[in-house]
């Protein structure tokens, strides 16, 4: 993961991402520990710097945090692989993966992932692997949903102590 994202504390998207995946993360480790949400009980999850934050940077770059549950030893299948490949896809596209590939089928290159489970809020793309299709994109929305919802705070606490234009730069 690179070092091109904003990096201020008031800003700061890994922080912002870490915090939001221990607030969602009680919700997440319950429904993957549910069968019928996750068969095997794992998961994983990526969460990407917006494009408008990063422009020119690379995927690898771009990515802000990565985090899987349960053993990845006993894993059936590489899920981190699968929640990047999602997450590429929407990054790239700036759509969510079920949009691109019901509607833009014609964007879709050998390679690129035809899984269900990315999100993207308003250029905050989420990917998560594991359970299935419709809970991966639940629980992507709810973290892409709590990051949102972070930055609403900080920049209020920015904005309450003052500041008119958000601080530092990239």
């Amino acid at each position: 993961m690179g070092e091109r994202l904003v990096n201020n504390p008031g800003l700061d998207l890994r922080a912002r991402a870490a915090e939001a995946l221990a607030r969602v993360l009680p919700m997440i480790e319950q429904g993957v520990g549910d069968p019928t949400v996750s068969g095997m009980g794992y998961l994983a999850m990526v969460v990407m710097a917006p494009q408008a934050a990063v422009q020119g940077t690379s995927f690898e770059d771009a990515v802000v945090l990565e985090h899987a549950i349960g053993d990845r030893s006993a894993w059936d299948a590489d899920y981190m692989a699968f929640a990047r490949a999602k997450a590429r896809l929407c990054w790239a596209h700036g759509c969510d993966g079920r949009t691109l590939l019901a509607t833009m089928p014609h964007c879709v290159t050998p390679g690129d992932s035809l899984l269900i489970g990315a999100v993207n809020l308003d250029g905050l793309v989420v990917s998560v692997s594991g359970a299935q299709p419709w809970y991966d994109e639940a629980f992507a929305l709810a973290m892409a949903a709590m990051v949102r919802a972070l930055a609403h705070r900080d920049l209020a606490a920015l904005a309450q102590a003052g500041a008119h234009t958000a601080p530092g730069g990239t």
